[in-house]
Parts: C-alpha cells; structure tokens; sequence
C-alpha cells in the first residue's frame, strides 16, 4: 500500500491540514510539540480503527471542536482507494461539556463500513 494523501481535520493539533506524500520515503521534519506523531498517530487510527495513545477516543478530536475527520486516499491491490474516518462529539455545554457515547464513522471508498470496536 502506498499513501498518497493524507487529509486531517480537527485531529489533535491539526485545524486542517492536506499533505501530499511521495511514492518513495518522506521525512517529518519540526520543531517539538508541532505535531509529526500526532501525524503517524493519524496513520495508525486508520489502519488499525484506534490510537494506543489515548484511553478515549474523544481525546482526538480537536480542543474547542465537536468533531474531527481523517482521510487517506492510497493505491493498494492495484487501484487508487479512500478511507475516511470520522468522530462527532455530542456536546451540551449547560450540563458540563460532552454527554453519550461518540459517534463514529469510518468509509472505504466513500461506503460506510460497520463501526470498529475501541
């Protein structure tokens, strides 16, 4: 499988970002606290549906945002394909912040897959 694009919104740091990968090796180059393994973090929650670096997952979304959203768009068993995956927090600011459980969704190619376990 070869990563071509990798498309991150309201992911840990990352307001929105599009990064273009090569075919052949990329570097992640950047001062501490800017972001290169929340980066590799969001290549880890798409392949595997989950971090190992949270206890839950509404740690990933954002501060301050009710959702996020990761896309990659790779070649692999000889086409070009998406997977997007997706978190909405709910969110009731009167009873003290986010309430019930976390809405997932995650997308090969545009179809929605059933959801993964944490």
């Amino acid at each position: 499988m070869i990563i071509k694009r990798l498309i991150l919104k309201n992911f840990r740091n990352y307001h929105e970002s599009t990064v273009e990968l090569n075919r052949g090796r990329n570097i992640l180059i950047g001062e501490n606290a800017q972001g290169k393994t929340n980066f590799l973090e969001a290549i880890e929650l798409i392949a595997h549906g989950k971090s190992d670096r949270v206890k839950e997952d509404r740690d990933l979304i954002r501060h301050g945002a009710s959702q996020m959203q990761l896309e990659v768009e790779f070649h692999g068993c000889g086409f070009d394909q998406t997977i997007s995956v997706s978190f909405q927090s709910n969110c009731n600011k009167q009873i003290g912040g986010h309430t019930g459980p976390l809405g997932k969704t995650f997308k090969l190619n545009g179809v929605s897959q059933s959801q993964m376990k944490s």
